[in-house]
């Protein structure tokens, strides 16, 4: 989704570089249709840079990430893992305002509100170790697999949701957490 977004120049044109942003992608706001995945649920949509969306979402995975309790932490931290190299751009460029958004996005419970600072500086962290230690797209699994968004998007497929009570006892092979993110 994130590769297409770009792609569609802002409706209003106030700004050459603008583009139309989801501002809410994540793996439950994407359904998987005959024709690739649809993203729903766009009433956060708005104009502006594409890598304010990108780093939205690094945000909203890496809540998910720094939350212990949270059953999908360990997958929300594997897709955190592989999100930037898999989809491009800057999302530091746009973390502080990103930030500063979720912040005070009325959706949220007190509980994400306060995971917000945690999960940027995940973020950082996430984005930090892959420049420095491994190059672009090239996160590893713990079995030393390529961890991709196609290795990651094949798993999450082959999980039956039909029992949303299932998807967290789903068995996946990730990278351990990166220092920042271990909850």
């Amino acid at each position: 989704m994130h590769h297409r977004l770009p792609a569609i120049p802002a409706r209003n044109g106030s700004a050459p570089a603008a583009r139309i942003l989801h501002m809410d992608l994540h793996p439950d706001n994407v359904i998987l249709g005959a024709r690739g995945p649809v993203g729903i649920d766009w009433r956060n949509a708005t104009e502006g840079p594409a890598d304010l969306d990108v780093a939205m979402t690094a945000v909203i995975l890496a809540q998910v990430a720094v939350d212990a309790t949270h059953p999908l932490a360990v997958p929300a931290q594997a897709m955190l893992t592989a999100f930037p190299a898999s989809v491009g751009g800057d999302p530091m460029s746009t973390l502080e305002l990103a930030r500063s958004i979720r912040r005070v996005d009325p959706a949220l419970t007190g509980l994400e509100v306060d995971l917000v600072a945690d999960a940027a500086a995940c973020v950082v962290a996430t984005v930090s170790g892959l420049t420095q230690s491994r190059r672009p797209g090239r996160a590893r699994t713990g079995t030393g697999r390529p961890l991709t968004a196609g290795v990651l998007a094949a798993t999450v497929v082959d999980v039956d949701v039909s029992d949303r009570e299932e998807l967290p006892h789903a068995s996946l092979s990730v990278p351990a957490p990166l220092r920042g993110c271990d909850g």
